[in-house]
C-alpha cells in the first residue's frame, strides 16, 4: 500500500519504526500526493504517492498508488483539487469540511505542503460521516419537535416548580419555562404573561389543586392524567402531566386540551333531555312554565327564575310563573312598562337578550318588586320573546351581583326559553281546543234550555186559551197574544243571533256603507232602549258631543254594535246599578280621526281569566246553572266582528269579578272634506214660511208636538232634544225664534242662552223660555238672563200664536 518500506529506513532514523507504527495504526487516513504536470488547457491533478491503511478504511479505495485523484474519483468535487493547487502554489495548508458524494462520505480534512519542486502535499483527514448524520439527524428531530410544538391542537408547556419558603410565607408556586401558541389559545392567557410571570402573579386564586398535583408529579416522577374544572378560568381541561429530568430539577411537562366545550354540550344535552322528559306529560302551559321555572332555578343554583308574559295592550309585564330559592320573595304580580328603563324596553322589544351582571347594565336593571331593597340589582338574565315581531313575554333568570353568565350559559338559557315557549303554545291550542269544544257543548245546552223557555211559555198560553176558550178572565186574548208576541220575538232575536254569528264567521255580511252621523246614530239607540233600563231599575247615563262625528257605515250594523253592549250592560248590572255612555272625538296626532264609544257599568264585572276570551262565539260572564242573566253568549262576539268589519276596534276592561267593567270601542271617522251635515231631526214645514222657530226640549214627545203647533201655526219649525243638539242646530239653522226649556239635563236651559248669546248671530235672537215651575220662581230670572218672554207648560196655543206674531220678525 505504502511507496516506501519503513524498515528499509530503520538505520537512518531511530524513530523511524515509531513513526512507521503511527503511520500504520493511526486511525486518521494520510496520503501523499504529487502535482502531475498537465498541459495549460488541462485542469489540474494529483497522483497517489503514499497512503496509510486507514486511507481504505475511511474512503474504501484500494490500490490508488500511483495513481490520480480523478482516475481513482473521476467524479470528484472540483473544490477539492482547487484546495490541493492552492497549498502547493501557495505553501499554506489549510482545512475544510466536505461531502464526497461519489463516495457517500463526509470528511474532515486538512492539507499542508511537502514542497514545492516537485511540487508535494500531505492531506490528512477523519471520516466525520457518523457525526454529522447524527447531527443532521438531531437539527431534522429539533426540526419536526418544533414543528409540532408550534402546531399542534393541544396546548403544551415545560415548566418548573418553586418549592414553598416557610419562614417567608411564600406557598410553593409554578414558573413556566416554555409553552406553545396552543397554550396561550386554549387558556385565555397572554404567551408573554405566562412567561415572565409565576403562575400566582398571573391567575391570582388559581385553585390549589393545580399545584399540589404538579408538584407531586415533580417530586415523585409520576405520570398522572386527569380532567379538572377551574372556575377562575371558567374551563374544563383534560391534562397529562410527566417529570423531566431527575427530581432535582423540579420540572415538569404539561400537555393539555381545553374541554370546556364538550363539557358545556354534554351538560347541556343532559339539561335538555332532562327538561323535555320534566315537561313531557304535562298539559296545562300553566304547568310546564311553573315546572321549567323549579327546573332551571334548581340546576342553576339561583335566587329566582320564570317568566313574564305582555297581555294586550303590552303595557304591563305580568309575571304569572316563577320559583324562588328559600327564603327569596316571589315576584308574581304585574309591573308597568313606566318602572322600566327605556333604553332596556328597546332592547327587548326588539328581541336582544339582557344580559345584566357585574358591569353590564347595571345603570338600566330590569324593574323591582316592591319587596327589593333600593339598590339591591343583583344579576339577571331576560330572554325576550317576540311572536309576529312584538315582544309577548320574557324568561327570566336573577342571582346574587356576583354571578357571572358566560356565553354557553346565555345561549342554552335562549334555547331553553324557546322550547319552553314551543310547548306552552301547544299546550294553549290544545288547552283552546277542549275549551272550544267545551263551551260548544255548554252553548248547545244554553241553546236549548233559551228555547225551551219561550217555546213552554207558547205552548202553556196556548194551552190555556184551548183549555178555557178564551173566557178565563186573567188572560183574555189581547193578553194572550200579547205575551206569545213577546216569545216570538225573544226567539227571533236569539235566531238572529245565530244566523250572524255563522254570516260573520264565514264572511258572509255585507256592509251597506253610507255616510252617517255617530252621534245621531248613538241618541236615537239610546232613546229606544232607555224603557228597559227603567223597567228593570238600571240608571243609564248618556253623554254626547255637541257636534256631529260622520262616518261611513252601515247603519242597522252599528245599531246592533250598540244595542248589544247597552243590552249587555242591562243584562249584567244588578238592579239599581249604573251604566254610562259616551261618545267622543279621540285625540290622538298619530292616528286618523276617530270615534271612541264608552260604556261602563258597575255590574258584576270579568274575571280577569275571561277578558281575553269574552269576545269568542259562546263566551258568558258566567255560567252558572240558575243562569240569571240569560243569553246565548253571542252578542258580544257580533260586536266584535262587526266593528273589525267597520275597520274599528274594541277593548275590554274590568279589575275583576265584582268590580264592573268598560267596554270601549273605536271606529274610523270620515275625512274633514267629506264631513257631514247638520244631523237629521224632525222639519216641520207649512206653505206660508211666516218664519224659523227652533224648538229645544228634551222630552221627544213633547218637543215633537209643539213643533206640530208651531207649523200649523204657519212657522217652520224644527225640534232639537239636548242644549248640545240645539247649539248645533241653531249655529248651522240660524233660526228666527227659539223656544227654550229650562230644565234640560247636562247643560240646562240657563246656559245654552249664555252660550247663544256669545255669538254674534245670537245676540239679539229672541228666545222664549219654556217651563213648567211657577212663574214667580223663574221669571225675575229670565228676564235678568235676557229671555224675550216666558211660557208655562202646557202651551196655551192662542198665547203661543201672539207670542210668535210678536217675536218673529215681519219676513
Amino acid at each position: 500500500m505504502a511507496t516506501t518500506d519503513p524498515q528499509q529506513n530503520a538505520s537512518l532514523d531511530p524513530f523511524a519504526s515509531a513513526y512507521a507504527a503511527a503511520f500504520a495504526n493511526m486511525d486518521q487516513g494520510f496520503c501523499f500526493l504529487e502535482k502531475v504536470d498537465t498541459p495549460a488547457n488541462k485542469p489540474p491533478d494529483f497522483r497517489y504517492q503514499m497512503v496509510n491503511p486507514a486511507f481504505e478504511k475511511h474512503t474504501g479505495l484500494t490500490n490508488v498508488i500511483g495513481k490520480t485523484s480523478r482516475q481513482v474519483v473521476p467524479q470528484l468535487d472540483e473544490r477539492i483539487i482547487t484546495l490541493y493547487e492552492q497549498v502547493a502554489r501557495t505553501g499554506q495548508s489549510t482545512q475544510f469540511q466536505t461531502y464526497v458524494a461519489p463516495l457517500d462520505r463526509w470528511i474532515e480534512a486538512n492539507v499542508f505542503p511537502i514542497s514545492q519542486q516537485p511540487a508535494q502535499i500531505a492531506v490528512l483527514f477523519t471520516n466525520i460521516t457518523d457525526r454529522k448524520r447524527a447531527e443532521e439527524a438531531q437539527q431534522v428531530s429539533e426540526v419536526t419537535y418544533r414543528t409540532l410544538f408550534e402546531t399542534m391542537e393541544q396546548g403544551f408547556g415545560i415548566g418548573q416548580i418553586l418549592p414553598a419558603d416557610q419562614q417567608a410565607g411564600r406557598p410553593m408556586d409554578y414558573q413556566w419555562l416554555e409553552v406553545n401558541p396552543r397554550f396561550e389559545q386554549l387558556t385565555g392567557l397572554a404567551r408573554a404573561d405566562v412567561l415572565s410571570q409565576t403562575t400566582r402573579q398571573l391567575i391570582p386564586g388559581l385553585e390549589e389543586t393545580w399545584y399540589e398535583g404538579y408538584g407531586h408529579v415533580a417530586a415523585t416522577g409520576e405520570t398522572v392524567s386527569f380532567e379538572a374544572y377551574s372556575p377562575v378560568l371558567s374551563r374544563w381541561f383534560e391534562v397529562y402531566v410527566f417529570a423531566l429530568g431527575s427530581p432535582a430539577s423540579r420540572r415538569v411537562g404539561v400537555l393539555f386540551s381545553n374541554t370546556t366545550e364538550r363539557k358545556q354540550q354534554q351538560k347541556r344535552q343532559a339539561l335538555l333531555l332532562k327538561l323535555a322528559d320534566a315537561i313531557r306529560p304535562l298539559t296545562a302551559s300553566g304547568d310546564i312554565m311553573t315546572t321549567v321555572s323549579e327546573l332551571i332555578g334548581r340546576h342553576y343554583e339561583v335566587d329566582r327564575c320564570g317568566f313574564a308574559e305582555l297581555p294586550p295592550p303590552y303595557n304591563q309585564l305580568v309575571i304569572s310563573r316563577d320559583w324562588t330559592k328559600a327564603g327569596m320573595p316571589s315576584r308574581q304580580d304585574a309591573y308597568p312598562l313606566s318602572s322600566w328603563s327605556g333604553e332596556l324596553i328597546r332592547r327587548l322589544r326588539s328581541g336582544q337578550t339582557v344580559v345584566d351582571d357585574a358591569g353590564k347594565d347595571s345603570q338600566n336593571p330590569p324593574p323591582e318588586a316592591p319587596s327589593k331593597r333600593a339598590g339591591d340589582r343583583g344579576s339577571r338574565i331576560w330572554a325576550p320573546r317576540l311572536k309576529e315581531g312584538q315582544w309577548v313575554g320574557s324568561f327570566f333568570v336573577e342571582d346574587a351581583p356576583s354571578r357571572f353568565w358566560n356565553e354557553a350559559d346565555v345561549g342554552l338559557l335562549e334555547e331553553i326559553a324557546e322550547r319552553t315557549w314551543a310547548a306552552v303554545e301547544r299546550a294553549r291550542a290544545e288547552e283552546a281546543l277542549g275549551e272550544e269544544y267545551r263551551r260548544k257543548d255548554e252553548f248547545m245546552a244554553m241553546l236549548a234550555h233559551e228555547l225551551r223557555n219561550p217555546l213552554a211559555s207558547l205552548a202553556n198560553t196556548l194551552l190555556v186559551l184551548q183549555l178555557t176558550r178564551g173566557t178565563d178572565e186573567n188572560l183574555s186574548y189581547p193578553q194572550a197574544v200579547g205575551q206569545m208576541s213577546q216569545q216570538v220575538g225573544h226567539m227571533s232575536r236569539m235566531v238572529d243571533d245565530l244566523l250572524d254569528v255563522g254570516r260573520i264567521r264565514y264572511g258572509l255580511i255585507q256592509l251597506h256603507r253610507k255616510p252617517l252621523d255617530l252621534v245621531t246614530l248613538m241618541r236615537q239607540t239610546v232613546e229606544t232602549v232607555k224603557p228597559f233600563y227603567s223597567q228593570q231599575r238600571r240608571q243609564l247615563s248618556v253623554s254626547l258631543p255637541p257636534y256631529a262625528l260622520p262616518m261611513l257605515g252601515d247603519e242597522t250594523r252599528l245599531v246592533q254594535v250598540v244595542m248589544n253592549l247597552l243590552t249587555n250592560g242591562l243584562r249584567y248590572t244588578n238592579p239599581g246599578g249604573h251604566v254610562w255612555v259616551s261618545l267622543q272625538l279621540e285625540k290622538d296626532e298619530a292616528q286618523p280621526k276617530q270615534a271612541l264609544l264608552r260604556v261602563k257599568d258597575d255590574g258584576i264585572g270579568i274575571a280577569l281569566d275571561r277578558q281575553a276570551t269574552i269576545f269568542d262565539i259562546f263566551v258568558q260572564g258566567e255560567t252558572t246553572l240558575d243562569r240569571p242573566r240569560g243569553g246565548l253568549g253571542l252578542g258580544l262576539a257580533v260586536v266584535k266582528q262587526l266593528v273589525v268589519l267597520h275597520e274599528g276596534s274594541i277593548e275590554v276592561h274590568s279589575p275583576g269579578v265584582g268590580e264592573g267593567s268598560e267596554f270601549l270601542v273605536r271606529l274610523p271617522l270620515k275625512p274633514e272634506s267629506a264631513a257631514l251635515e247638520l244631523p237629521h231631526l224632525p222639519v216641520f214645514n207649512t206653505a206660508t214660511g211666516k218664519g224659523r222657530v227652533l224648538v229645544i226640549e228634551d222630552n221627544q214627545t213633547l218637543a215633537d208636538m209643539t213643533a206640530r203647533l208651531v207649523a200649523l201655526s204657519g212657522y217652520e219649525a224644527r225640534v232639537s232634544y239636548s242644549g248640545m243638539d240645539g247649539l248645533v242646530v241653531a249655529e248651522q239653522w240660524r233660526p228666527d225664534v227659539i223656544l227654550l226649556d229650562l230644565g234640560l239635563p247636562h247643560l240646562d236651559g240657563f246656559e245654552v242662552n249664555r252660550r247663544l248669546r256669545e255669538q254674534s248671530w245670537g245676540q239679539s235672537l229672541p228666545i222664549v223660555a219654556l217651563t213648567g215651575y211657577s212663574p214667580q220662581s223663574f221669571q225675575a230670572r229670565t228676564e235678568q238672563a235676557g229671555f224675550a218672554a216666558y211660557l208655562i207648560k202646557p202651551l196655551n196655543l192662542p198665547q203661543l200664536r201672539k207670542l210668535l206674531s210678536e217675536v218673529v220678525p215681519d219676513q
